[in-house]
């Protein structure tokens, strides 16, 4: 080492690791990007801060310290970079500039950070060589553990630390980005340097040392009063600032709201559901009644939700903080989270869940009824063993297993299997392995042979598929999973910049950044998007020809989901007999039920209305980029009073908007009277349109779940969503010293 010098050796080592991460990663982490960049200036800030503490000569000058420091930091981080750049001959990537820009912004400020701190520590040990390398191995652990508490006791997804810059969090989130905050943490790291170099500098020197380096220091823990302020940290006092208004739905749960947020019908279901998801989910793992107060932010928007916590998609449970952060528009993902929450009682330190993601999420996945609407989780997982999507479950299971696979895939077999387990074997077991990960103590058997006992209980679900089936559920499946996909947050940026660009009205900018996503292998969000910005500007055509001729990998694969937007805009164009085939099939793959519905009213009023009044509210609601209810009212009066058809097409619509309104009671009072279906019911599709929508009227309001009118092919879902209503109106009819008794198992 002392003949090659330690920079040449660190140099090597850095470039091996580089090497191995290019060769043997995903996609995802081997090609200069954010995740490329993170994972080298994590290496980096050790390496060019032992690099440091490690000189040729220990008597150089302070003036010879530093600029050999910054020298070799900057030739260590040249190393990934030059390799990432060589790596270009057989590995693609798909944003070179977006990837350099984040090697830039990551990697040269961790390597020069962790020289210098590096050297700081050499001088504070007076150029004690192994001294100096346990400081600086110390101050590098002790640091970033305490970079990662604001992730864990605050609200957000996200940490700031100087070895790594900036994690996002477990969640994924294509649309990346390093803002201000970034920049502002990058500042503070900077004071805390100085401050580090100047008490090294006055320890190294021979002289009486001076007190200003204590100003640096000051300054810098003076900036930690203003984290919140700068967006580097997200604490609870700044959430429910915004989020100002609470409900109560039970004495240790509160909900924390924006003003104007909600409806007071939103409010008193919200509030209704609460109580009823908490019963259920202790009722299903025997849990104690838990006084631990629980905690659910609900953000009004998405975005409102990714500017506080970091995450735009995903809903969030802590449960060793007992709280759920979640967006108005996935407010049917909350009984999932608080399964998560109010599990915590079976969960292990740190984050009082199970150690196994499969397990974690299968329990959460196991309380839902059914999955897509119009067939049951169960299905589904039937379905992936049957068309060898999958094998099995082990794999998942798994610690590091879950990930591997499709997100879909994942969550759904890891479901099932759960729901397998506590509907054979009761709650105590399944309590058990959740924390313990031994399968043969909990169950008195391995986990091979559960699995092979939950195949043989998915059998009679695999039934003979029809074309639209199998359809179905390759849309759901036949997709790999985030770490394989390369480009993601090429797509991801340019599909950002084009929903702010849609935002600010700038209609042409959006079609040509969606446009981008969609040419870089983005899916169908990218080209819808693509055909929002088109008809903003009134072409109609060029959307058209968007939907009708894009055929990439990742759209084929989703091609199914195109149906109803090309069976509007095809209508639109004049050609009805292309949109009914298109309505037609949309109906027979029934991605979800909603989906159905529209594709079932859209066909039905493609039949019944005039063709202008049809093509006139499409236009209307296409271009106008609203949906009016007064022209649904208009409607319904004139073509609504002598067919009972057309009224309920009309009205599928009508009760759509008016739920997204959160006009909860008036979509309940407007919905047809039960007497009116009999006439309506003639075809399979008509008794599932009418099961789907007595369905929804249900959860709003009790009264029939319409199980009478379903197909028998559909019955399992129907069924299973029918008794969760019914039970939970059940629940909500009792006596509050009923239901606060009936907690208890």
């Amino acid at each position: 080492m002392r003949r090659l010098g330690i920079p040449r050796v660190t140099a090597g080592v850095v470039g091996i690791l580089a090497l191995f991460n290019i060769v043997f990663s995903s996609p995802l982490f081997a090609v200069l990007g954010f995740e490329y960049s993170t994972l080298q200036g994590f290496v980096l800030s050790m390496a060019c801060g032992i690099s440091a503490v490690l000189p040729q000569r220990s008597t150089r000058s302070i003036a010879a310290d530093i600029v050999g420091v910054g020298r070799n930091s900057i030739i260590l981080t040249l190393v990934p970079l030059i390799l990432s750049i060589f790596s270009l001959i057989w590995i693609p990537n798909c944003a070179f500039w977006d990837g350099l820009l984040f090697y830039l912004e990551i990697a040269f400020p961790s390597a020069l950070l962790g020289g210098f701190f590096g050297l700081s520590c050499f001088w504070i040990m007076r150029r004690n060589r192994r001294r100096a390398l346990v400081l600086f191995l110390t101050f590098w652990c002790v640091t970033l553990f305490l970079s990662l508490l604001p992730g864990y006791y605050n609200p957000q997804l996200f940490a700031y630390g100087w070895q790594y810059g900036f994690f996002p969090g477990i969640i994924w989130d294509e649309s990346l980005e390093l803002t201000n905050p970034y920049l502002a943490f990058r500042l503070e790291n900077i004071i805390w340097l100085v401050f580090a170099l100047s008490l090294g500098y006055e320890i190294v020197l021979p002289r009486k040392p001076k007190m200003w380096f204590v100003i640096p220091g000051i300054l810098a823990l003076a900036l930690f009063g203003f984290n919140d302020s700068l967006q580097i940290t997200s604490s609870h006092d700044a959430i429910e600032h915004t989020l100002q208004n609470t409900l109560k739905p039970l004495p240790n749960c509160t909900i924390y709201y924006a003003a104007g947020s909600l409806t007071t019908d939103e409010q008193e279901k919200i509030e209704r559901d609460v109580r009823w998801y908490f019963h259920d989910i202790e009722r299903r793992f025997a849990l104690d009644h838990d006084p631990k107060p629980v905690r659910i932010y609900l953000y009004p928007s998405s975005d409102a939700m990714f500017e506080s916590i970091g995450t735009r998609v995903a809903s969030i449970a802590k449960p060793w903080l007992g709280e759920v952060h979640i967006a108005k528009g996935n407010l049917e993902s909350l009984k999932h989270e608080l399964t998560h929450v109010l599990l915590r009682e079976k969960g292990v330190f740190p984050f009082y869940a199970s150690w196994s993601t499969g397990i974690t999420e299968g329990a959460a996945m196991s309380v839902e009824p059914e999955y897509d609407g119009i067939y049951t989780l169960d299905e589904h997982a039937a379905r992936i063993l049957q068309m060898h999507y999958a094998t099995g479950v082990r794999q998942i299971m798994s610690f590091t297993g879950f990930a591997s696979s499709a997100s879909q895939k994942s969550y759904v077999l890891a479901g099932s299997f759960s729901r397998y387990l506590l509907s054979a074997y009761g709650p105590q077991p399944f309590d058990r392995v959740y924390a313990s990960l031994d399968w043969q103590k909990a169950y008195g058997k391995p986990l091979d042979t559960l699995e092979a006992e939950w195949r043989r209980w998915l059998v009679p679900l695999m039934t003979p598929m029809d074309a639209s089936d199998s359809e179905h559920f390759r849309y759901y499946y036949e997709r790999s999973s985030i770490i394989y996909e390369p480009c993601l947050r090429r797509i991801g940026k340019l599909e950002r910049d084009g929903a702010e660009a849609m935002r600010n009205r700038e209609y042409n900018k959006a079609t040509g950044d969606y446009r981008k996503a969609v040419a870089a292998g983005g899916g169908i969000s990218a080209l819808f998007g693509e055909e929002a910005a088109l008809l903003r500007l009134g072409n109609w055509r060029a959307a058209l020809s968007a939907l009708d001729t894009t055929r990439t990998p990742a759209i084929y694969k989703q091609i199914s989901a195109l149906d109803l937007q090309r069976a509007d805009l095809h209508t639109i164009n004049g050609d009805s007999t292309l949109a009914d085939t298109l309505y037609g099939d949309a109906e027979a793959i029934k991605l979800n039920s909603q989906r159905f519905l529209f594709s079932y009213a859209s066909q039905t009023l493609l039949h019944t209305l005039p063709d202008a009044e049809w093509k006139g509210y499409l236009e209307h609601i296409f271009m106008g980029g609203s949906d009016d209810t007064s022209l649904l009212d208009r409607l319904i009066a004139t073509y609504g009073t002598g067919s009972n058809r057309i009224r309920f097409a009309l009205q599928i619509f009508q009760t759509d908007g008016l739920l997204r309104d959160g006009m909860l009671q008036k979509a309940q009072q407007q919905a047809i009277s039960m007497d009116s279906f009999a006439s309506i019911v003639r075809t399979s599709e008509d008794s599932l349109a009418v099961s789907l929508y007595l369905r929804q009227i249900a959860t709003i309001q009790e009264g029939p779940e319409g199980t009478t009118f379903c197909p028998a092919k559909y019955q399992r879902a129907a069924r299973a969503i029918a008794d969760e209503i019914n039970a939970e109106w059940q629940f909500l009819r009792r006596s509050p010293v009923e239901r606060a008794r009936g907690t208890n198992p």
